[in-house]
């Protein structure tokens, strides 16, 4: 299932997408045009994307300088004061778990300053119970 044919104005911004593309997929997405960009390590670093409230980061970096760089393009003053949210999906006991060591204990120095921090299982009916979570943060 992809993002649009849930209903959600989406696109996707990569490497083999040209620049002017790229910039023009941002610029609707600061106008409000579209609802959701996907951006596989196109926005790791050097991309200002203020507008952005909620970050789904999938297949999370090891490397905490990443997992910053991330997380920076949405930790952005909102003129309308909204709140920054985010959700990190990793499997459950693979390199990318928290419990297994995973991003260098970068999670926890965020989550000390998080106003609510919940970690949804892989058990069945989590999915649903996360995405009403991250839409009542979402105000």
């Amino acid at each position: 299932m992809t993002l649009t044919t849930l209903g959600l104005r989406a696109e996707s911004v990569h490497s083999r997408l040209a620049t002017a593309d790229r910039r023009e997929v941002l610029r609707r997405f600061a106008e409000g045009d579209l609802q959701v960009i996907s951006a596989p390590r196109v926005l790791d670093e050097g991309v200002d994307v203020p507008e952005a409230d909620l970050a789904v980061i999938i297949g999370a970096s090891r490397s905490r300088r990443q997992m910053i760089q991330r997380m920076g393009r949405v930790l952005r003053r909102k003129a309308d004061h909204r709140r920054a949210r985010f959700a990190v999906l990793y499997v459950e006991s693979t390199i990318e778990d928290p419990a297994q060591g995973a991003q260098e204990t970068f999670l926890e120095e965020i989550t000390e300053v998080a106003d609510e921090v919940r970690s949804f299982g892989s058990a069945s009916g989590t999915f649903d119970t996360a995405v009403e979570f991250l839409r009542r943060l979402g105000g």
